[in-house]
């Protein structure tokens, strides 16, 4: 049997990642599908996962990387709504990663600059936790984690 088949990948713990691309996300979702998860590396542009899903592919790990932009609601919504479909439901850890980074002087940051950066690190934290929060409950299980600086 294939190490992700249907029946396999059925019985393995669910991790949904943000922002998983590259850097802090990437990193995790590898330590996550290595350790046997069933892990979702969700990004905005899942053309930038092709490297991490050929390796997963290599390695037999149940790996995915559905598009997934905190800063919209239909995107979360889809996604979501994507991956309770495909994981009957389950979603054992969601890990908030997605960051968006200004760097500059105070006086030199927009205020559509900040706007931005919060919808990101703010407000799609938001967005995905509620998202996910009504099936842990459900299930009266799970665990949100949020990197962060």
């Amino acid at each position: 049997m294939a190490r992700n088949s249907t029946s396999e990948t059925a019985e393995r713990p669910v991790v949904l990642i943000t922002g998983a691309s590259s850097g802090i996300g990437r990193a995790t979702a590898v330590r996550f599908a290595r350790k046997g998860w069933r892990v979702l590396a969700s990004m905005r542009r899942p053309e930038r996962g092709a490297e991490l899903r050929a390796e997963a592919q290599a390695a037999g790990w149940a790996l995915t990387t559905p598009a997934l932009d905190v800063t919209s609601d239909p995107s979360v919504e889809a996604a979501v709504g994507d991956v309770l479909r495909d994981t009957a439901g389950r979603i054992d850890v969601l890990i908030n990663n997605a960051g968006y980074y200004a760097f500059g002087a105070l006086e030199e940051t927009s205020p559509d600059e900040l706007r931005a950066q919060l919808e990101t690190n703010v407000v799609g934290v938001h967005r995905v936790t509620r998202a996910v929060l009504p099936t842990m409950r459900a299930r009266k299980n799970g665990a949100v984690v949020t990197i962060g600086s």
